[in-house]
C-alpha cells in the first residue's frame, strides 16, 4: 500500500509542474483561441483539485501490478460503468 501512497506523492508534484507549464508558458493563447466559448472566468478549485487528484493516482494504479482482488475490482467497475452508459444512451446492451 505505501508503494502506491509513494507513487502518488512524486506524481502529483510532477503533474503541477508540469501542466503549470504547459498551461502558463507554452500554451494559453491556443487555449483561448480555440476553446474560449468553454472557458470559465475564474478556476473552480474544487474541481481543479479533485482532478489532479484522479490523474496523479491513475499512474500507481495503473503502473504499478494490482493484487488479483484489486483488480477484479476495476474490471467489475469499469464494466457496469460501461453498462450505466449504454443504459443512459438508450441502447439497450447486453449488460
Amino acid at each position: 500500500m505505501m508503494e502506491y501512497v509513494k507513487a502518488f506523492l512524486v506524481v502529483f508534484p510532477l503533474l503541477l509542474i508540469a501542466d503549470g507549464l504547459w498551461l502558463g508558458l507554452l500554451a494559453p493563447q491556443m487555449y483561448t483561441r480555440e476553446l474560449n466559448p468553454l472557458m470559465r472566468s475564474s478556476l473552480h478549485w474544487p474541481a481543479a483539485f479533485a482532478a489532479y487528484c484522479f490523474l496523479a493516482a491513475a499512474p500507481a494504479l495503473f503502473v504499478i501490478p494490482l493484487p488479483p482482488r484489486f483488480f477484479g475490482l476495476i474490471v467489475w467497475s469499469a464494466f457496469r460503468t460501461y453498462c450505466l452508459w449504454r443504459l443512459s444512451d438508450d441502447q439497450m446492451g447486453h449488460c
